[in-house]
């Protein structure tokens, strides 16, 4: 399963904001090491379900989405802002929650009906500046 975040400014200025105030807390106790926050849900999604499905208005064929993943060793890459993912290999989920660490973020979902999570590689704080504009 894989998932794709739409990483606007306004989500990487909140996970931002939100690892500051991680910073803080671990200033006051060196015991706190993530805090969650629910409700953040990129779009989780199977391409190999249908896998026919070419994303609508996108460049990003999905073979080509694994191999660049492939070739990044599995960690993320970015693809074009038309990539929509077919409604045929979206996941259902019952619940999504955005992991804040000190270098980072990351998502974490329970598909509908399973009893196992799934989540994201972390999106590194340079990342997130880039995102905002900051870098």
């Amino acid at each position: 399963m894989l998932a794709l975040i739409d990483l606007t400014p306004g989500l990487a200025k909140l996970a931002l904001r939100r690892i500051e105030t991680l910073c803080a807390i671990q200033a006051q106790d060196k015991d706190v090491d993530e805090i969650y926050f629910w409700n953040y849900a990129p779009v989780f999604f199977d391409p190999f379900l249908d896998a026919g499905a070419t994303p609508e208005g996108s460049r990003t064929a999905p073979d080509d989405l694994l191999d660049r993943l492939q070739e990044a060793g599995n960690e993320f890459v970015e693809v074009d802002a038309g990539f929509k993912i077919p409604e045929s290999q979206r996941a259902r989920i019952d619940c999504c929650q955005m992991t804040v660490r000190k270098e980072g973020v990351a998502f974490v979902a329970i598909p509908k009906h399973a009893s196992f999570y799934v989540e994201t590689r972390e999106v590194p704080t340079r990342v997130l500046r880039r995102a905002v504009g900051l870098s």
